[in-house]
């Protein structure tokens, strides 16, 4: 998986692949009593939250440090690749902060670059 140039360690989960709805719509009633729907396609803004957990998706210390950099971009879109070989583009979900947020497998007072962490990073699709 790749965010931005930055190349993810694998198993991170696309928790809310299948939580979204392609489409909007609104239902009213006229005075007479018909009923109005209307209906529409929705381009974009699906949200893509990867997780690991204690037990998967973990991240290297120096993989976390440059996802932390790529959300600093705010306004910035970045191309995921997912394992899968899909591809996104993305920007980071600023409204729902935070949104790169990882703690270390077990605690270091010292941690290296290489020192494990697992966490959530919250995206939107832009396309």
């Amino acid at each position: 998986m790749i965010i931005g140039g930055v190349t993810l360690d694998k198993d991170l989960y696309w928790t809310d692949e299948f939580q979204f709805t392609l489409g909007a719509g609104t239902a009213a009633r006229t005075i007479y009593g018909n009923e109005i729907v209307q209906n529409v396609k929705l381009y974009g803004g699906q949200p893509m939250t990867l997780e690991g957990t204690v037990g998967s998706g973990w991240q290297s210390r120096t993989t976390v440090q440059a996802l932390v950099a790529l959300a600093a971009n705010p306004t910035e879109a970045f191309n995921v690749t997912l394992p899968d070989s899909r591809t996104f583009l993305v920007m980071f979900r600023n409204e729902d902060p935070p949104t790169v947020s990882f703690q270390p497998i077990t605690p270091a007072s010292a941690p290296d670059g290489d020192f494990w962490y697992y966490g959530t990073i919250k995206l939107r699709i832009m396309t």
